[in-house]
């Protein structure tokens, strides 16, 4: 029984190392998976650098190339760490059929032991009551053929002897009993202290595996709150040299517009100056119109001139004909006459538009 419960503890110390050796190579799997994660990192952190030297247009598509890689790497570590919690729960499964295989062999071996010191104390117990029955067996006999020599002698002595005879047997029978019963309880006291000693081992080695599972967690847990913080600050790293970039982009912008705004007022006061100095020629010269030349109605046309571009709307009804003309100058000056009266574009476009709505155009 001995040997059993030996084996049974060297077979839990083993399986208890076999499960050392996975957790110790977990381990290694871990810190090569932080490696490739600071690798990848660096890596991002170059590419981003690399970005910023680059045209805006490539540091646009750089950024999202990161952010992409990043949210890449992120769900990947997310299904790593998924594998290894069902893994170390496999593990922990393992441990724990393990630990009650053994105790439950235990606990086998234990009730075997016990249901033989039970056999062998019934076993004594039946051979004292036999032995007893055929010392009795002789003694009847012998006391019969001592009685026949001598009834009296016989009585008497018979008398004595049985006095004495069962003093002896029931002294015997309760020696043996007591020896038996004392050797039993001495036997399940040392079974007791021995289970309650695997028992208590069992607990310590299993508070000690549970410390170490919980050290071991609330490292991986400072781990992963760590790559977690490390990939915020990348993304912060990346918004932050995008805003930078969008920032300078605003700026150029504002930049070159302001010096478009400049540039148009320049050129607005150039026109205009040079509108000042033709504006007698310009609204004086209108092609010359011949009425007989346009059939009622509604005709418009296109003149082309050397320095300039009429457009023109001949609304003619039966006693009256008025001619829309829009004038643009290559220099870039317009402008807007009704027969030969200058106006304003607004006021064109409105009359203009209440003799088409009148002529259903």
């Amino acid at each position: 029984m001995e040997k059993e419960r030996k084996d049974s503890l060297a077979k839990a110390k083993a399986e208890e190392e076999r499960l050392a050796r996975e957790q110790a190579k977990e381990q290694s799997r871990l810190a090569a998976l932080e490696k490739a994660r600071q690798d990848s990192i660096a890596k991002a952190d170059a590419a981003a650098k690399a970005a910023e030297e680059a045209r805006l247009a490539a540091l646009e598509k750089e950024r999202k190339d990161s952010l992409a890689k990043a949210k890449a790497e992120e769900e990947r570590l997310a299904r790593e760490q998924a594998k290894e919690q069902a893994r170390l729960a496999a593990l922990e499964k393992a441990r724990q059929d393990s630990i009650a295989k053994v105790e439950a062999a235990a606990k086998a071996a234990e009730d075997a032991r016990l249901a033989a010191l039970e056999k062998a104390r019934q076993d004594s117990i039946a051979k004292a009551d036999a032995a007893a029955k055929a010392a009795e067996t002789a003694r009847l006999a012998a006391l019969e053929k001592a009685r026949q020599d001598s009834i009296a002698k016989a009585d008497a002595a018979a008398k004595v002897a049985e006095a004495a005879r069962l003093a002896a047997l029931e002294k015997a029978r309760k020696d043996s009993i007591a020896k038996a019963e004392a050797d039993a309880k001495e036997q399940e006291k040392l079974r007791l202290a021995a289970l309650e000693k695997a028992r208590q081992d069992s607990i310590a080695q299993a508070k000690v595996l549970a410390d170490k599972k919980a050290k071991e967690e609330a490292a991986e847990r400072a781990r992963m709150a760590a790559l977690e913080k490390a990939q915020q600050d990348s993304l912060a790293k990346a918004q932050a040299l995008a805003d930078a970039e969008a920032k300078r982009k605003a700026q150029q912008e504002a930049e070159a517009q302001r010096l478009r705004d400049i540039e148009a007022q320049k050129q607005a006061l150039a026109r205009m100056n040079e509108q000042n100095d033709k504006k007698q020629q310009n609204t004086a010269t209108l092609p010359v119109f011949i009425d007989k030349d346009y059939a009622e109605g509604l005709t418009e046309e296109t003149i082309d001139e050397s320095n300039r571009k009429i457009y023109r709307t001949i609304i003619k009804k039966s006693n009256t004909t008025d001619v829309f003309s829009k004038v643009v100058y290559n220099w870039g000056g317009v402008y807007f006459f009704k027969n030969t009266t200058s106006m304003s574009e607004s006021n064109y476009n409105n009359e203009l538009k209440k003799y088409k709505d009148q002529l259903g155009k």
